[in-house]
């Protein structure tokens, strides 16, 4: 459907608001290949103040323990099994939390996505992100800069409704081998259309069928997980679902949902989820 226009003029504020703080650019890239290593920080955060993470483990079981506390198994092979007073799910994990069946994922809309790794930057890319170079009087002119990273945005049409993006991220965001590109695609999918349908347009503007230069691509929807259920037992919350179209957004709606959560946790409106916590606990004391 089409975008109303106080949600478009929010984004162009934030967009605004960014530019000049961190370079030329209103947008950070995360290096290795996408947003995970922002979550990564936190944890190591977390680390430094006594909190452990898991890394590879299936949740498999969430039951509530006699004392009250919340028991959680992991892995199935070899399964293992931690306590704790507050639980925080992600949307995929709500139905071993709550007796209620769940629902079914919306069928009306999708966000279909696709992943190319290409040898060569699809046409419509190699001039908007060309190799900067940082030339001095002195000095003399410097060697090009390889790709950080390109956004391409494709504006609605007649057919078409929303905008449709492109990410193409290189070598120097850590996310590729020299010479090769990671082109992340995503466009609004009806419900009679399959990603690789709906990723078309994006596909053909950026020229990238018409390049020789495929090594990779994979297709898939993301379709957003139904409101959290009211059920859920005390001290269990869930995160809401953040399936967004814009690449430069889904960190921006994952980080809201996220406080959202804390609040509820903590029950003050008024606490700054980034003042910090204690101080780090010091191994040799």
């Amino acid at each position: 459907m089409p975008e109303p226009t106080l949600p478009a003029l929010t984004r162009l504020r934030t967009y605004l608001r960014s530019t000049g703080r961190y370079g030329a650019s209103p947008f950070l890239v995360g290096q290795y290949g996408g947003a995970g290593e922002l979550a990564q920080g936190f944890c190591r955060l977390s680390a430094v103040f006594g909190g452990v993470y898991m890394l590879g483990e299936e949740v498999v079981a969430i039951e509530r323990a006699d004392d009250g506390r919340h028991r959680i198994t992991l892995g199935k092979t070899e399964p293992q099994t931690v306590t704790a007073d507050t639980v925080v799910l992600a949307p995929e994990y709500r139905s071993l939390a709550s007796p209620a069946p769940a629902p079914a994922k919306s069928e009306v809309e999708a966000i279909a996505r696709g992943v190319w790794i290409v040898a060569s930057l699809p046409p419509a890319l190699q001039a908007a992100a060309a190799p900067s170079r940082s030339d001095d009087a002195e000095t003399g002119p410097s060697s090009p800069k390889p790709l950080d990273a390109a956004l391409f945005v494709l504006p609605p049409d007649d057919g078409r409704a929303s905008s449709a993006f492109a990410l193409a991220v290189g070598e120097a965001a850590f996310a590729c081998p020299a010479d090769q590109f990671v082109v992340y695609l995503c466009a609004r999918q009806s419900a009679d259309q399959t990603p690789r349908a709906a990723l078309q347009p994006l596909i053909d503007a950026l020229g990238l069928e018409d390049a020789p230069s495929l090594l990779s691509s994979t297709y898939a929807d993301d379709r957003p997980e139904p409101a959290p259920p009211a059920d859920l037992p005390a001290g269990v919350f869930s995160l809401a679902s953040t399936c967004g179209l814009a690449p430069a957004e889904a960190c921006d709606d994952a980080l809201r949902s996220a406080e959202a959560v804390w609040r509820r946790i903590v029950d003050d409106e008024s606490a700054d989820m980034f003042a910090g916590g204690p101080p780090p606990v010091d191994d040799a004391e």
